[in-house]
């Protein structure tokens, strides 16, 4: 599960209470969930209790990625243009955990980011965000060339839907960054499921 805390806490926050209603081991939230970071922390102990309750099930056991300044126990952080040095984000998170790097429509911001330490990096956005509507699009033709140049997973990002990420995943990209099309769903298990099904999995 990829959550992006800047634009997206209120979608996060909505299927946290939504999972939440349907696990008896909860009876009531901590009363300082509100925060962006308690509210992180929250969903990594959310994500062990949905694993307990339905091993194997979609999102049970996929990694938790949130930005560095969070100071959770996240498998990794993902950075933007303005969210730090890669280098100093390695230094601190050791080689075990997760790397990420968003890259937009430049090869070359890939090519320096992996120098410093990612183990993935990102381009968009693809197609038109709710999220981030201002975005400067980038080519399909930018995953087929990352994909033949950087030997590390590729990730799209950027208005992704279930109905335009086959084009993308056709073009190179070994995973999605999605926000609306997931969390913005009623049911966020099946859109989960969905998106899964489109890897074969």
């Amino acid at each position: 599960a990829v959550l992006a805390l800047d634009e997206d806490v209120r979608l996060a926050r909505r299927h946290a209470f939504d999972q939440v209603e349907q696990l008896e081991h909860l009876r009531a939230l901590p009363d300082d969930v509100l925060e962006p970071v308690a509210l992180l922390q929250f969903l990594l102990q959310l994500l062990v209790l949905v694993d307990q309750d339905a091993r194997g099930d979609v999102g049970a056991q996929q990694p938790v990625v949130v930005r560095q300044d969070l100071a959770v126990d996240a498998d990794g952080v993902h950075l933007g243009r303005e969210d730090g040095s890669i280098a100093e984000a390695r230094a601190k998170l050791g080689r075990n955990k997760f790397l990420g790097a968003s890259c937009y429509r430049a090869l070359e911001n890939a090519e320096r980011a992996l120098a410093e330490g990612a183990d993935h990096v990102a381009f968009g956005s693809f197609f038109q965000s709710t999220v981030k509507p201002s975005a400067v699009r980038s080519p399909l033709s930018m995953l087929t060339e990352a994909k033949r140049r950087f030997n590390v997973p590729i990730v799209a990002i950027g208005g992704i839907t279930p109905v335009n990420a086959p084009q993308l995943i056709e073009a190179g990209a070994d995973a999605l960054a999605v926000i609306t099309a997931l969390f913005g769903q009623p049911d966020v298990t099946a859109a989960a499921r969905e998106f899964k099904g489109l890897f074969g999995e």
